[in-house]
């Protein structure tokens, strides 16, 4: 899967806005928080990856996997912490992929196509 590092800064900065900005009050607080006590910055990585994801698109297959390896990834980074901090981030990561899962499509955030669209086609549109 595309990982959004893998593209320039300009397309980069087009299509990853991280968690924050299009979730709701509830999220922005649960995002705020994740950032005070340090295990915010951290799911930064997976959700750019998640951005650039449902932009290349692709079928209801595509999405769904998109979805998966977005969870995937954010508990990846909650198995990096111990104690309140670990169950904090695993709550978080379920949390978000319950929300994204269900509603990504109904919000705009993905992008129907035949095939989603590779590297190379996403920095030339960028």
């Amino acid at each position: 899967m595309i990982r959004a590092a893998e593209l320039p800064d300009s397309v980069h900065r087009k299509l990853c806005n991280g968690m924050g900005p299009r979730g709701g009050l509830l999220f922005k607080l649960l995002w705020g928080l994740l950032l005070v006590i340090k295990v915010g910055r951290y799911f930064r990585v997976a959700s750019n990856d998640h951005d650039v994801r449902c932009y290349a698109g692709g079928t209801e297959a595509d999405r769904k996997a998109v979805d998966r390896a977005f969870l995937s990834d954010m508990l990846d980074v909650a198995d990096q912490f111990n104690g309140w901090r670990h169950r904090y981030a695993r709550f978080f990561a379920l949390r978000t992929y319950e929300l994204t899962s269900e509603f990504s499509d109904d919000i705009g955030a993905w992008v129907y196509r035949e095939r989603p669209l590779t590297v190379g086609q996403l920095i030339s549109e960028g």
